[in-house]
């Protein structure tokens, strides 16, 4: 028997994980399943993280009774390897079962799948838009993974995976060089369903596997299992979610129909979003608006910070639109320039990336509640000691479901490293007198090596009379 099922969205930067521990009824942990563990930020974020989840393998008998990569993109997959030694020497036992989006060659061109298939005697990846479901009279679904035969017990439903896409290549067999919307669109979607209750999980999905999903539930009357949590696609991306040419790009009402079907379809009561702050801007205050617009209204928080209380928490995301109401002067953000930014909100979306401190407690800076939009302002004060990153834990008991939340500090001290080696910065002139100052301060630094052998370099041409001309041919790395 089953007591509960925790889906635990993991603090990883820019990049995904989600571990799964189910307990069985004298509360001790009987099955673990992890999708996704990759990063695409400094892997520092993940130092505790990672750590954790080690732990949680060798508290299950340094076992793993499934793993589901949802596609092959570096940001789901490049941390797998560091939590496989928690699993001791590979007998090819270790791991009940691995699935994966997308061709093999795109995990590190296979060397990923040739590893865990020493771990596993179950692994494989999936045929073009697979699907558990059928619009039957019989059973809708065929589980891919489950705790067992009872009906009270926890099964893995695939939604969709390996959905087709116009930039496809010819063939898949072997490596080649892939869209990146291609890859993305082939995203594993499933969900983690017990007692008619689900978590579904949706990789780096894009418009056309939303698309795709929508056709799939089109003639379906019955309703799906209740979804308590869904985590946004592709982190919150408002270029794939939409099919957009460029992010900047407002999508057109086809775009929005899309999305507005999808999440009809599935009623979700939360959402989590995972993500960091890189060039690709997620996730989307934009695309934030539109999945908060599908909450039930009104509906309790199923947490709230404690530094705010009345039922709010923060947010940080790519405001990548005018927050303000139309006549409020001036708007915000100022001069309609996007940015990262941290508002406070009571709706049931919750982001890894939590809190951007130095700009939140800046004197100038507009504080707002948002979503819903328009914004309304907060009049908040400084908020001190809020962490950056935050750990998400969804867990479905016997008798309802709670949120449960817990800070991820290597993101913090990931964030202080990365101001430090900002502030001291090493000259690019490394020859310059002000280039040597910083490598003297900065002992065992690449540029230290150069100044070595550009000073040997220099003192054997000299000897030949041609020391400027040697100096010039001399590669400088920055």
């Amino acid at each position: 028997m089953v007591s509960g099922v925790y889906f635990r969205v993991l603090d990883v930067g820019q990049g995904s994980c989600n571990l799964v521990r189910i307990y069985d009824d004298d509360e001790f942990l009987s099955h673990l399943l992890l999708i996704d563990l990759g990063t695409n930020s400094s892997q520092k974020i993940a130092r505790d993280n990672l750590e954790w989840i080690r732990e949680q393998i060798l508290a299950n008998n340094r076992y793993l009774d499934a793993l589901i990569v949802t596609h092959g993109d570096t940001d789901h997959y490049n941390m797998i390897a560091k939590i496989l030694p928690a699993l001791g020497p590979p007998t090819g036992h270790q791991i009940g079962m691995v699935r994966y989006g997308g061709p093999a060659w795109r995990y590190k061109r296979g060397q990923l799948i040739t590893t865990l298939a020493t771990y596993t005697q179950d692994i494989g990846s999936f045929t073009p838009s697979q699907t558990g479901y059928a619009l039957d009279d019989g059973p809708k679904w065929d589980p891919i993974w489950a705790t067992g035969d009872d009906p009270d017990d926890v099964v893995l439903q695939l939604i969709i995976a390996n959905t087709p896409h116009a930039r496809d290549p010819v063939s898949m067999v072997k490596y080649q060089k892939m869209n990146a919307e291609a890859v993305n669109t082939k995203s594993v979607v499933l969900g983690v369903e017990w007692r008619n209750r689900w978590v579904v999980a949706t990789g780096d999905a894009t418009s056309t596997t939303l698309g795709a999903i929508n056709g799939l539930l089109e003639d379906e009357l019955n309703p799906l299992p209740q979804n308590f949590m869904m985590t946004v696609p592709h982190h919150g991306s408002r270029k794939t979610t939409y099919d957009l040419k460029l992010a900047s790009n407002i999508p057109d009402a086809a775009a929005r129909y899309v999305v507005d079907t999808f999440l009809e379809k599935f009623e979700p009561l939360s959402f989590s979003i995972s993500a960091g702050e890189k060039r690709h801007h997620h996730p989307s205050m934009y695309l934030i608006e539109q999945f908060a617009d599908h909450l039930p209204s009104p509906q309790p928080p199923y947490w709230e910070d404690p530094e705010l209380g009345f039922d709010y928490h923060f947010i940080t995301s790519w405001v990548d639109l005018k927050i303000t109401d139309d006549d409020e002067d001036p708007s915000w953000p100022p001069g309609n320039r996007w940015l990262y930014a941290t508002t406070q909100t009571e709706k049931n979306i919750y982001g890894t990336l939590y809190f951007k401190d130095a700009q939140y407690n800046d004197d100038d800076y507009e504080k707002y509640i948002a979503p819903p939009l328009p914004a309304e302002p907060s009049y908040g004060g400084d908020a001190d000691g809020i962490p950056l990153g935050r750990d998400w834990e969804f867990r479905m008991h016997e008798d309802g479901e709670t949120l449960f939340s817990s800070e991820n500090q290597a993101r913090a001290a990931a964030a202080k490293a990365s101001l430090a080696n900002a502030a001291a910065p090493i000259p690019k002139g490394s020859l310059t007198a002000a280039g040597r100052g910083q490598r003297a301060a900065k002992p065992g630094h690449p540029l230290q090596m150069i100044s070595r052998r550009a000073d040997k370099a220099t003192a054997r041409a000299n000897d030949l009379g041609h020391g400027v001309r040697v100096l010039h041919r001399l590669k400088v790395i920055p």
